[in-house]
């Protein structure tokens, strides 16, 4: 094991390694050295296309406390959000950051542009401060049209779609971050729940395709299975498309 003293951390020959082909991997894609996502994921490298083609943008200055709600609040109106990550400030950390950063991707390049003129005109506020917006180095292509956003409504018995058993169900899968939960409407019988996840990406996809899993398992129990069988998923609307 690698032993610790001070802020200095001795590694193993294979582990440091490692670490020193996954920095060579990000100068080579263009990936900033302080990013801690995967590398070798094609998702998380440079799409190999022109700036005027790039929807993904990178925003600094914004409050330290600053989360998806708070972010994605005052990002209306611009266009579909793909994903949606939030770095908090470094200081506490040792870091030089007083402020949060964060990287957004649209699903177009429409709603880059459409944020991009927010902020050059001075209309882009986040809680109280002003953000600076510029195109992300690590570039995002458009996605193809159709109805995949990271909104999606929840419909079946409220022993299930409700937000604390839903909340345990999809972190034992996979990580995300939610903007918002709410209930468009309710009966004895049924609830159907809007739940507004930070990202498409990675989190509204995998929670649709969690549900599908589940309700496909065949070793579930015939009273589970028929609560499971009453539920549904649909895309719902990302409330910061124009």
């Amino acid at each position: 094991m690698g032993s610790v003293h001070g802020s200095l951390v001795s590694q193993p020959p294979a582990r440091l390694y490692e670490q020193q082909m996954i920095g060579l991997q990000k100068k080579l894609k263009g990936i900033s050295e302080g990013y801690g996502g995967a590398p070798f994921n094609p998702a998380n490298q440079s799409a190999d296309i022109s700036d005027e083609e790039n929807t993904a943008l990178w925003m600094t200055n914004l409050p330290p406390d600053c989360n998806h709600k708070m972010l994605l609040s005052a990002v209306r109106d611009c266009g579909k959000v793909y994903a949606c990550v939030v770095n908090p400030p470094t200081d506490a950390a040792g870091g030089s950051h007083m402020t949060a950063a964060a990287k957004l991707v649209f699903f177009d390049r429409a709603g880059a542009e459409n944020l991009l003129r927010r902020a050059r005109q001075g209309r882009f506020k986040v809680g109280g401060c002003v953000p600076r917006v510029r195109p992300n180095r690590i570039k995002s292509a458009a996605r193809e049209p159709g109805p995949y956003c990271r909104v999606l409504h929840i419909e079946g018995p409220p022993g299930l779609v409700n937000a604390p058993y839903l909340c345990r169900f999809f972190a034992a899968r996979f990580t995300f971050e939610l903007e918002d939960v709410l209930t468009v409407c309710r009966t004895p019988q049924r609830v159907r729940q809007e739940w507004r996840f930070g990202s498409y990406r990675c989190q509204a996809e995998a929670a649709r395709q969690s549900i599908q899993r589940e309700k496909e398992r065949p070793d579930l129990a015939d009273a589970e299975r028929a609560l499971w069988d009453q539920v549904n998923v649909h895309f719902g609307v990302d409330p910061c498309a124009p």
